[in-house]
């Protein structure tokens, strides 16, 4: 196959999987994430007014944002069109940074790759965090870089990788660990001018990090990287994840915080020090740790087989193409001990260690997918043995007998849908390897048994996410949002906790916090209002779920305080106004 029909082939596959894709695109504003979406989003926005992030906040995101802030500027709704076409260009980006890749893989496994991610559950899990997503593809292309120097020995991929790690760490501060990472790999390669290899490794990354930091210190005649603070920070919240069980009700990471102050002092106490916060009480950190390192597993499974939340009318069964696809890494991860590819098989093992600074804070589940390309890359090379293993009988048995137990157990221990999956994939090879044996009559094609794998494995995924046609209709919060426009001055300040509201009226968000927990009373709620001279409060149904207690205050006050100037039965929602603010 030709280099442009190669081309050819990638841009319909995206172009497919785009079109399969499609809600994703067309998200009304109840469909971005009210947190980490929203806000990554605004501070383009807010890039564009004026503010720069600092290093712990994504200044890459606020740049990538900024240049689409511009043609939307005017509009009603320029969250929800940012949104939109940020997502779609970062689903190119994330499809052109494997692609890259793959062009390190030889033809066939490259073909098996590309089909892997395009059943997986990647983009759809990650597409809703750009910080996430930019940090992945700057990282993919870090990789791609490392292995074209592993192929080549020229130190330009060196350069490159390190300036793509850079630019990673201006995405999320992961990039720094992922940098030391890097150095520790390309020092341990052996390579006559190991002092030149590790200047590249060290130089266009410290460039990349160094001019946004004069950039900022320039503007704001300050250099702190506020890393420390939002570690931890996300040290409290993951008290919240780990143990969520516990809260009923109310935002787990708020009800973090909270608890994780009881046990370890307050930020203030440690100095905003992770390390000074588990000395202060060792013994609950270690059985936290204990708990953390049980998760992974289930949070692996997950990440790799299901697909979250709305966009699909199916998230349970994904799971076992986690288990199936972990199983063919594996088998892929000792192939490349049998082809004694060990510089390949150092850095697959190596590249994932930017991960352990979670072990203190949380796991998400989608923190596990920074590295999928190497997790597809080993599957693709486990199907390959796979395939294989019709002409190879201890092979063939092997699996089946892998399979066979972790169908009994699943059995055994009441988990249906581990017997089930593992059962739909040994009965699937033994269709293959059936097929392959009668099939010998003429040329036959390699690639026959992988696809007819991938086939399989579509089977296993669960749903695609279902086509809408609403999004020219308006949600509930975008027609609270022209009331905002329509009522208020822009800047005014709302109080309130969904934020994609707020900011898309252009309004200033005043947050209700953890700190609220405090005022019990309604007067001392409302003397804090009155203090950030908050001119209307935003209620609704994630109000009332995270802060019920505050919740109830507010209504407690409609009629005498606050009086209720727009209301939506349906979702929920209403906005109460200051009476002796009002106009």
């Amino acid at each position: 196959m030709s280099h442009s029909h190669r081309f050819v082939g990638f841009v319909l596959l995206v172009m497919l999987n785009a079109l399969l894709l499609l809600p994703l695109f067309r998200p009304n504003l109840d469909l971005i994430d009210k947190d980490d979406e929203t806000w990554y989003i605004n501070s383009g926005r807010s890039l564009v007014h004026g503010y720069l992030p600092d290093y712990a906040h994504s200044p890459l995101s606020a740049f990538f944002y900024a240049l689409l802030y511009l043609p939307f500027e005017q509009t009603d709704f320029w969250l929800v069109h940012m949104c939109s076409v940020g997502r779609f260009i970062l689903f190119v980006l994330s499809w052109v940074s494997f692609g890259l890749i793959c062009l390190r893989f030889k033809p066939d496994l490259a073909i098996i790759s590309l089909a892997l991610m395009f059943i997986s559950p990647v983009l759809i899990n990650m597409i809703w965090n750009p910080s996430d997503l930019l940090f992945t593809i700057c990282a993919a292309l870090a990789f791609w870089q490392t292995l074209s120097f592993l192929q080549t020995r020229l130190q330009r991929h060196v350069c490159l990788a390190s300036f793509c790690i850079g630019l990673s760490a201006l995405a999320r501060s992961d990039g720094l660990c992922l940098c030391a990472v890097f150095i520790v790999f390309v020092l341990g390669l052996r390579s006559r001018s190991r002092g030149y290899t590790l200047m590249a490794a060290i130089l266009p990354f410290s460039l990349v990090l160094s001019a946004y930091g004069l950039i900022y210190y320039l503007k704001y005649d300050d250099c702190r990287l506020q890393i420390k603070e939002r570690t931890y920070l996300a040290f409290e919240q993951g008290q919240g994840v780990l143990y969520s069980e516990q809260y009923e009700h109310g935002n787990i990471f708020y009800e973090g915080q909270i608890t994780a102050r009881k046990l370890y002092g307050t930020p203030e106490q440690n100095n905003h020090s992770v390390f000074r916060a588990i000395s202060r009480n060792p013994k609950r950190f270690l059985e936290r740790l204990a708990r953390t390192i049980r998760s992974i597993p289930e949070r692996v499974l997950v990440s790799f087989g299901e697909v979250h939340g709305w966009l699909s009318t199916v998230n349970s069964f994904g799971k076992g193409l986690g288990l199936i696809m972990m199983l063919l890494a594996l088998r892929g991860l000792i192939s490349l001990i049998e082809y004694k590819h060990y510089a390949q098989l150092a850095l697959i093992m190596l590249w994932p260690l930017h991960l352990l600074p979670y072990l203190l804070t949380f796991f998400r589940d989608n923190y596990f997918l920074f590295d999928y390309y190497i997790v597809i890359y080993l599957a693709s090379q486990g199907i390959e043995r796979v395939v294989a293993a019709e002409q190879h009988l201890r092979e063939k048995l092997l699996w089946g007998l892998i399979l066979v137990s972790l169908s009994l157990y699943g059995f055994s221990a009441a988990r249906p849908l581990l017997s089930c999956s593992t059962l739909i994939f040994l009965l699937g090879l033994g269709l293959i390897w059936l097929i392959q044996k009668y099939n010998r009559s003429g040329q036959q094609n390699i690639l026959v048994g992988p696809l007819m794998v991938i086939v399989l494995l579509l089977c296993m995924r669960g749903s695609f996410p279902l086509p809408n046609h609403a999004a020219h209709n308006l949600s509930p919060s975008e027609k609270s949002v022209l009331f905002l426009k329509q009522h208020f001055s822009a800047d005014t300040k709302i109080a309130g906790v969904t934020s994609s509201i707020i900011l898309c009226a252009d309004m200033e968000p005043v947050y209700l916090s953890i700190e609220l927990r405090a005022l019990t009373t309604e007067q001392a709620l409302l003397d804090w209002l009155q203090e950030k001279q908050v001119r209307a409060v935003l209620l609704d149904a994630t109000l009332e779920f995270e802060q019920p207690e505050l919740y109830h205050l507010l209504k407690n006050q409609v009629g005498q305080s606050f009086t209720t100037v727009y209301h939506d039965p349906q979702a929920c929602l209403s906005i109460i106004e200051f009476v002796h603010q009002a106009k």
